[in-house]
């Protein structure tokens, strides 16, 4: 590896504000409108939300109301539940 200060000014900004490699063949940048896949992402998050979320109160009502028998273990699961919803960012996939 040869050390940094031994080049021109000019090579030192050319290296560090330039591009890594260049793209391959047929391949053309587009740092303006990226391409995220966020229209798709968050319809399937929200789907994923909404169906664990109904069938933890099904559980929970199944258990608690039905079979008359709860655990701690129930409880949590509703804790845990209710801080991954909280703190769960949706705004992005990368």
């Amino acid at each position: 590896m040869d050390d940094s200060s031994s080049r021109t000014p000019a090579r030192q900004e050319l290296d560090l504000d330039g591009p890594g490699m260049t793209p391959p063949s047929g391949v053309i940048p587009n740092f303006e409108d990226l391409v995220t896949g966020n229209n798709v992402a968050l319809p399937v998050v929200t789907c994923c939300i909404v169906l664990v979320s109904i069938f933890s109160l099904v559980r929970f009502y199944t258990k608690s109301l039905n079979l008359k028998q709860t655990h701690i273990g129930d409880w949590q699961n509703g804790i845990n539940l209710s801080y991954r919803l909280a703190a769960t960012p949706v705004s992005s996939t990368h």
